[in-house]
């Protein structure tokens, strides 16, 4: 799995995930040291994601809301 982000004036490293990705490797391997970053560098950026299971557990929506990040709404369907 591979894991990414694209945005108006540039884009992040591409970062391969190995093994089952869980709400904790997601804070941890993904939020912290590849998307809060790339974010902080555009500013009035949303961040995208999907309704999957690590994208929406209520540890990272917690630590989305204390890094500020403004979350595009994404209903389930």
């Amino acid at each position: 799995m591979v894991w990414g982000a694209i945005a108006y004036h540039g884009r992040s490293q591409l970062l391969r995930i190995v093994g089952n990705l869980n709400s904790t490797r997601y804070i941890n391997e993904v939020l912290q040291p590849q998307a809060i970053p790339f974010l902080q560098g555009l500013p009035g950026a949303v961040f995208q994601q999907d309704n999957a299971h690590p994208h929406v557990a209520k540890t990272v929506k917690s630590y989305l809301d204390s890094q500020q990040v403004q979350l595009l709404p994404w209903p389930a369907y």
